[in-house]
């Protein structure tokens, strides 16, 4: 046998290795997608199907965006609620200080009155 039938018999056994290793490789990373996909029945090896997930998790982000359109509404209340109060405390603020100065005003035309005038 001559040198290069040597290196072709040492190149196929380490071709075939290396093949046997892919393979080892592959089969131990291999899943089943159609039960990761539909497993409606989770196990402690096996997690939930992803639909079932993705079902889930839309449900919660409904009941999520649905719970800010209510504190959403919540603060707009209480906002147009806080903004009528100040509105209202200003008028009666306004208020007060208008009769207090026709209460000191008219005491002033009162004393003006009660004092006689001269001829």
């Amino acid at each position: 046998m001559n040198l290069i039938g040597k290196i072709f018999i040492v190149l196929i056994l380490v071709m075939s290795v290396l093949f046997m290793a892919f393979a080892m490789a592959v089969y131990a990373t291999h899943q089943n997608w159609r039960e990761a996909v539909v497993n409606e029945q989770p196990a402690p090896d096996k997690p939930l199907g992803y639909k079932l997930q993705l079902a889930n998790e839309k449900a919660r982000t409904k009941e999520l965006s649905d719970q800010v359109e209510k504190l959403k509404q919540q603060y707009d209340a209480e906002r147009a609620a806080r903004t009528s109060r100040h509105q209202a405390g200003r008028r009666t603020r306004r208020g007060e200080k208008t009769l207090a100065k026709l209460a000191a005003d008219q005491a002033q035309l009162d004393k003006a009155n009660a004092t006689p005038k001269r001829p």
